[in-house]
């Protein structure tokens, strides 16, 4: 009898600032990605994406890992990929330059190589890595930027290239993490933002050009998906935690009860545009032993505008500096845990001025509750992006 094939399983894991999650996953035929298990965990002890306490956060992926395990009923025992989130992770533009080689100075796949190999020796400190090296554009003397030279007559070739990069120390914490509690290493370590570019988007997204905006609890993160993939990236130290420090100064509530009124905003019918009866409706906003008291919506709708309206506006003048906004042909696509915000796509489609809706993986099948939630794009990035990781080395 001819032996079963072992079947492949990738794993994918995001240890952000609010929750910790594990999902494993297998390719079926027409790229369709089955989700065979996934668990998670609150992510205590970690802010903005920096672990401060290795072995409390080491104890809540293990309990991620046991309950992925125990939905699909298989051991991790694949290859794992890792995403990394901070302050500490940024963009550079770097650009390679050098003297075309081919036969009558035609730029070959050699030139390009060679140009590109001169951006990533980009000098960076000893204490940082690159994480990404994405190809912006190209130049052939002094004409056009393009994205592909090749075949185009000139003397020198440059490349235009954007890398992502980390620091060290946090970087290989995580990877570190990983190994003693797998008993290997991560295969590979992934910017947030680029593994949920791989989870929204496809080849024919990227021709149009879009705006990935991932708004988790300590970072928002936001990536240009355009031409080769990642054009542009960038991320501001904001997100759903200090929209609930807002809320818990402008309504004297302990941020806890704040972090559960933002959760629960679609369920109070509340949204992040100010509805226009919403001083007509209330909001109990009672902690555990507190005595009864009510809020108008609109009051905690205004709050919550003003932040993420904020956010977006930040967001919107670095695309303008960085010449971004003509790229971006397909609109935003907004994910994380403040995309479950009850109309926060309208409030980026006015502040951002484009077409804006909630990201959804991709041919996706499995979990009900992973294949329509914003809030795991990046673990299922990770395990789409890890596949291609895996190609490119031959595995």
């Amino acid at each position: 009898m001819a032996k079963k094939p072992k079947r492949r399983i990738i794993t994918g894991i995001e240890i952000g600032t609010g929750t910790i999650k594990v999902v494993m996953g297998e390719f079926l035929p027409d790229d369709v990605l089955a989700i065979v298990g996934s668990g998670q965990a609150p992510a205590l002890h970690v802010q903005k994406g920096d672990v401060l306490d290795v072995e409390k956060v080491l104890a809540q992926l293990a309990r991620a890992v046991d309950a992925a395990e125990s939905a699909s009923g298989l051991t991790i025992d694949g290859p794992i990929f890792v995403s990394a989130t901070g302050a500490h992770i940024r963009p550079v533009v770097a650009v390679g330059r050098t003297m075309v080689q081919g036969p009558g100075h035609t730029v070959t796949e050699e030139d390009v190589v060679t140009a590109v190999q001169g951006a990533r020796s980009y000098g960076l400190p000893p204490d940082q890595k690159i994480l990404h090296t994405w190809e912006r554009s190209f130049q052939v003397d002094d004409g056009a930027k393009v994205t592909n030279a090749l075949g185009r007559v000139g003397d020198w070739l440059a490349a235009e290239v954007l890398l992502i990069v980390g620091q060290h120390s946090p970087l290989e914490t995580t990877c570190s993490m990983i190994q003693d509690l797998m008993g290997y290493r991560a295969r590979d370590i992934a910017f947030s933002g680029v593994a949920d570019c791989f989870a929204a988007f496809s080849h024919e997204d990227a021709e149009q050009g879009h705006l990935l905006i991932d708004i988790g609890a300590g970072v928002t993160e936001f990536v240009v998906f355009q031409g080769n993939g990642c054009y542009d990236a960038g991320q501001i130290t904001v997100g759903c935690d200090h929209i609930a420090n807002d809320l818990a100064i402008g309504l004297q509530l302990p941020q806890a009860r704040c972090k559960a009124l933002i959760r629960d905003m679609a369920d109070l019918g509340c949204s992040a545009v100010v509805t226009p009866d919403g001083r007509g409706r209330t909001v109990d906003v009672r902690t555990g032993s507190g005595s009864g008291r009510r809020v108008p919506c609109s009051s905690l709708e205004k709050i919550v505008e003003l932040r993420l309206a904020e956010l977006f506006q930040v967001i919107r003048e670095q695309l303008e500096r960085h010449h971004d906004l003509d790229r971006i042909g397909g609109g935003v696509r907004l994910c994380g845990g403040g995309a479950m915000i009850p109309g926060v796509d309208a409030l980026a489609r006015n502040v951002l001025g484009m077409p804006a809706e909630i990201a959804r993986p991709r041919l996706l099948s499995g979990q009900e509750e992973i294949l329509n939630a914003p809030n795991y794009m990046t673990p299922v990035g990770l395990i789409r992006w890890g596949r291609l990781m895996l190609e490119i080395d031959g595995e």
